[in-house]
């Protein structure tokens, strides 16, 4: 397991596409966030959800027992999850994951992890698409990140002229790997239906 790294899921968004909490989404009888957890705790010695509100798990028994983390930042996106993250985490990186990814692949993580070192983030990139929600940051983002939350600039992408970018092209061997998340009710009953 990697000390060095903790994984974190986000589960703060408005989930407006969707219509309700995509925190807890269900794939057949169990909610798809646990199952993503469970994988991750196959790499991670820490892994904690990090949600806009920790009380609206106060009546879900399930998640009793899982580490749960309050955005610093609510109603800035995923910019603000990610520098809440860099906040509290105790290891030099984290890896962030977004709630609504069915089936993570763990090759994929473990080839973001291998690429780091001297890079502040490490993610991948399909055409012109930066994968920031499924993507290792070096607690070093934070200065960055935070200075853009504070100023109300809240695209990711729009931090990384000021950082150091490791991109793994998905082209050639790596076509297989692909990141869907689950936006809408039609996206969802596909992917339940599968």
């Amino acid at each position: 397991m990697w000390g060095d790294c903790t994984g974190v899921i986000l589960c703060g968004g408005k989930s407006s596409r969707m219509g309700f909490d995509k925190t807890f989404m269900t794939i057949g009888s169990h909610y798809l966030i646990l199952e993503t957890y469970q994988h991750l705790q196959q790499l991670f010695s820490t892994v904690v959800l990090l949600s806009d509100s920790t009380a609206k798990f106060n009546d879900k028994p399930e998640f009793k027992a899982l580490t749960i983390w309050e955005d610093h930042y609510p109603g800035t996106g995923p910019l603000g999850a990610i520098t809440t993250a860099l906040e509290m985490a105790e290891t030099p990186y984290v890896f962030i994951v977004a709630c609504d990814m069915p089936n993570i692949s763990i090759p994929a993580i473990q080839q973001l992890y291998d690429q780091r070192g001297t890079h502040q983030v490490i993610l991948y990139e399909q055409g012109h698409r930066l994968e920031t929600l499924f993507a290792i940051y070096h607690v070093s983002c934070r200065r960055v990140f935070s200075r853009s939350v504070n100023e109300n600039r809240l695209r990711i992408r729009d931090c990384f002229q000021y950082l150091s970018l490791s991109t793994i092209p998905l082209s050639g061997e790596n076509t297989e790997l692909s990141f869907p998340n689950l936006n809408t009710p039609a996206e969802y009953n596909l992917w339940e239906s599968r």
